[in-house]
């Protein structure tokens, strides 16, 4: 009995080790060294590539001792600004796109499309691209290097990259703050002239969905992409443009400088209405206009940038300040042709001390004269001389009187043709500048050269049409 007992459970427990272990393979997962369909695809992607890069030389362009190879670039701008008007510089945060074709790099047709990262990226040949006239050119790392690979199995490779650009903007400031400015961004081929390469814009619709957007103070009106050569004595080498035309916006200084400065100029034609005698009130409105046109122009003027150029500000603010300073002189004027200058009493007073002045004999050393006898002598020439005097001065005052009423009568109408001269010259002032600095004569991009560069995109494109076409046959 104890023997059958054993056996029994020896069995049972045989079975239920069993009976485990067949659940525990039942569930276990499977990983990706285990065969399967995904691992053999890994794997034959793997030997592709190895097999692709195995005689490849990244040193040689595609292309190379056969034609030239074209290079198609885009652009995806993420941002655009800040426009920093004293460097003359301006900052784009964009994915720099490349397309071109590298026949060493083909491969089977059901493997597809493969996105690889940037270690695949620095084994295979790349375009020399750089940006032109740029301060400064950066790729982003963070949290790793922001770089995309795409390859195709005719052997095109995609390449985009997140870069952030600092270009030179030449800007002309002589019809600021009504100016508009052409910035430029430009890729050049560095090393490659045109018989080895040349580039061409892929697609235009992601930096042409900048137009009319605000950045900062300007409003970005046209985006123009160019595409156009250039000739340097290694040769000549291709580029494309980007044309970013800037309008600079006017609500902004309408509020803080125009306006004020035209307030300032009529509030200066207030003492034109104020009574000549009142001098301190007419004073010291007149100054304050000056001190405060002063202090308007060199507020404005410390956020401004330091050219050599006279701006249209500039301008506008002379001219207020020039009518300022004017008004300030007539209130002068009027105050010194306002003033008396003949008064009858004074000149009788005048004659009166210079008779007793002049008729004062020199000290006598003779004591034999009588004191009554030279009193009698001094009265009377002093009575002869008051009566001179007095004629004389009769004589200057009736004509001083005269001058007198003519220059008053002339003093009056000052202020009241300085009521309609004024307001009349600044405001036909106001219409020529406007005229002068009016947006249609903002220089802009020539023309001319536009023309020549959109011929030569075309002319461009055509002949990418047919090269490819010359490919396919």
């Amino acid at each position: 009995m104890i023997r059958w007992l054993l056996f029994t459970s020896c069995i049972l427990r045989t079975w239920t080790t069993e009976y485990n272990n067949l659940q525990n393979e039942t569930q276990k997962p499977s990983y990706p060294h285990e065969a399967s369909p995904i691992n053999s695809h890994s794997k034959n992607v793997s030997l592709m590539l190895n097999h692709v890069l195995l005689d490849y030389d990244k040193r040689l362009r595609p292309f190379f001792g056969e034609t030239f190879l074209i290079v198609n670039v885009s652009m995806d701008i993420h941002n655009f600004g800040p426009i920093d008007e004293v460097d003359k510089k301006f900052r784009i945060d964009m994915a720099f796109r490349q397309y071109w074709i590298d026949p060493r790099l083909e491969y089977n047709e059901e493997l597809g499309e493969l996105i690889l990262n940037e270690a695949f990226i620095s084994q295979i040949w790349q375009p020399d691209t750089y940006f032109r006239d740029s301060y400064e050119a950066t790729k982003h790392k963070v949290m790793n290097p922001n770089v995309l690979l795409h390859l195709y199995p005719n052997g095109t490779v995609f390449m985009s990259s997140r870069i952030t650009v600092y270009s030179k903007c030449n800007m002309d400031l002589t019809y600021f703050p009504r100016d508009k400015q052409q910035c430029p961004l430009i890729v050049e081929t560095y090393g490659y002239p045109t018989k080895d390469l040349r580039l061409n814009w892929a697609e235009t619709s992601d930096m042409k969905k900048w137009e009319n957007k605000i950045v900062g103070q300007f409003h970005i009106s046209t985006v123009m992409s160019v595409v156009d050569q250039t000739s340097l004595k290694t040769g000549t080498f291709s580029l494309l443009k980007v044309m970013f035309t800037l309008e600079r916006s006017l609500q902004l200084f309408i509020v803080q400088t125009y306006l004020p400065a035209t307030l300032i100029v009529i509030l200066s034609w207030v003492s034109f209405f104020v009574n000549r005698a009142a001098v301190p009130a007419r004073a010291s409105l007149a100054v304050t206009t000056v001190l405060t046109m002063m202090t308007l122009m060199a507020g404005t003027n410390s956020s401004l940038p330091k050219v050599s150029v006279i701006k249209a500000l500039d301008v506008y603010f002379g001219i207020c300040f020039v009518y300022v300073v004017c008004a300030l002189v007539e209130f002068a004027i009027v105050c010194y042709l306002n003033k008396p200058r003949f008064k009858p009493e004074d000149n009788e007073l005048k004659a009166v001390r210079i008779v007793k002045i002049r008729a004062k004999p020199p000290p006598s050393t003779s004591e034999e004269k009588p004191k009554m006898s030279r009193r009698a002598s001094i009265k009377n020439s002093m009575s002869l001389r008051y009566k001179k005097f007095k004629k004389i001065s009769k004589r200057h005052s009736e004509r001083g009187v005269e001058i007198q009423k003519q220059i008053k009568v002339d003093v009056s109408k000052i202020d009241l043709y300085s009521r309609i001269i004024f307001p009349v010259t600044f405001f036909v002032c106001v219409i020529t500048y406007y005229n002068a600095y009016s947006n249609d004569q903002v220089n802009m991009f020539d023309m001319d050269a536009l023309n020549k560069l959109d011929k030569l995109n075309n002319f461009n494109s055509m002949m990418k049409n047919i090269e490819n076409q010359a490919r396919l046959t």
